[in-house]
């Protein structure tokens, strides 16, 4: 539909950035987070890989790797 269709053009411009997200959820193989300009529950997700030591409500820097229609796919900053 159309608005999946501008959901999915609109989250392609950030592929390549660096975004500073909150972690929302930490979960077994993936953590969940979101930009400040994002409504939990309500946006898109910035996803990633498990790691350990982090924790619901850090801040931390990611590369934003892939998008699709509903959500990002960041990989971890290199340190």
């Amino acid at each position: 539909d159309v608005q999946a269709e501008i959901s999915f053009e609109k989250n392609q411009k950030w592929v390549g950035e660096e975004l500073e997200i909150v972690i929302d959820r930490v979960e077994k193989d993936f953590i969940y987070g979101r930009t400040a300009m994002d409504s939990p529950e309500v946006d898109h997700s910035v996803i990633l890989p498990y790691r350990e030591n982090v924790n619901t409500g850090d801040f931390i820097n990611v590369h934003i790797m892939q998008a699709d229609y509903f959500d990002l796919y960041g990989a971890w900053k290199s340190c």
